[in-house]
């Protein structure tokens, strides 16, 4: 029965369109025997972000290798990672901003990402760390940006565990749990925290709701898709592309080409 409705209701499309586009003397009645299916598979993005902001350490700390004998160093790595991640980003409407701390300023501006801007935004980072790590103002200064956006919004902190202290800002787990408190937003702190207290500090900030969560600097270099899973998901389903097999009848069928569910077995 679920197969001649399905069969049926396609039918009655075809004749209702065929009456109102075209002066067609006789309707042709197909059966399901004339019909073919032919499964096609379709890959398509979900967002789970609609907006992401990049808090980017270029203080001193940085300079240090990316591993024991490495002639990159973690800065070098993490600036080749946001290349990647730009180029790989789809064109879903995001809102997006960089933020660059030590000196702190925004090289992004929060606005609607543009791949080829962002890239000349990245270039533009120094060519070196250096400087005091300053992530409490980093992280009290994306305050405002937060204000004004709406829906869900990723945080990405590149960060050591460390940071410069000074009087009347937060820490950066008392700020990011205020944040979380407040907005729809996840904190991702891609680290390279060496030491209990520097890594201590770093998993205290995952805790600051259910999405947010510490990706070891290591993992995120092999597992990019941290960075992209984030912002959206790939996902995969197949759909029906029904045909008539009655000769004579393809041409009307044509405007009919795809059917997202109808799968006559």
């Amino acid at each position: 029965m679920k197969k001649l409705f399905l069969i049926a209701t396609l039918v009655g499309t075809i004749i209702l369109t065929g009456a109102l586009i075209s002066n067609v003397a006789a309707i042709e009645i197909f059966t399901e025997k004339e019909f073919r299916q032919i499964a096609v598979k379709k890959e398509y993005f979900v967002k789970t972000a609609d907006n992401f902001i990049i808090l980017f350490d270029i203080s001193s700390s940085m300079a240090e290798p990316f591993k024991k004998g490495s002639p990159q160093t973690q800065y070098d790595v993490a600036i080749e990672l946001l290349r990647r991640g730009n180029m790989r980003l789809p064109d879903l409407g995001y809102k997006g901003c960089l933020y660059q701390f030590s000196p702190n300023k925004f090289v992004y501006p929060m606005g609607a990402h543009d791949q080829a801007k962002f890239a000349q935004a990245i270039d533009s980072l120094p060519a070196e760390p250096k400087g005091p790590t300053l992530l409490t103002r980093a992280l009290r200064e994306i305050g405002p940006v937060l204000d004004k956006l709406s829906g869900r919004t990723a945080v990405f902190i590149f960060t050591d565990g460390t940071f410069s202290t000074y009087k009347g800002f937060k820490s950066p787990i008392l700020q990011v749990k205020e944040y979380a408190d407040k907005y729809n937003v996840c904190f991702y702190m891609i680290s390279d925290a060496k030491g209990r207290r520097a890594e201590k500090m770093v998993t205290d900030m995952a805790k600051a709701n259910a999405c947010s969560r510490v990706i070891p600097f290591d993992v995120f270099v092999q597992n990019p898709n941290y960075f992209t899973g984030a912002l959206y998901l790939v996902k995969s389903g197949r759909n029906a592309i029904i045909t008539s097999a009655q000769p004579g009848g393809s041409q009307m069928a044509a405007s009919f080409k795809e059917y997202e569910g109808f799968l006559i077995k």
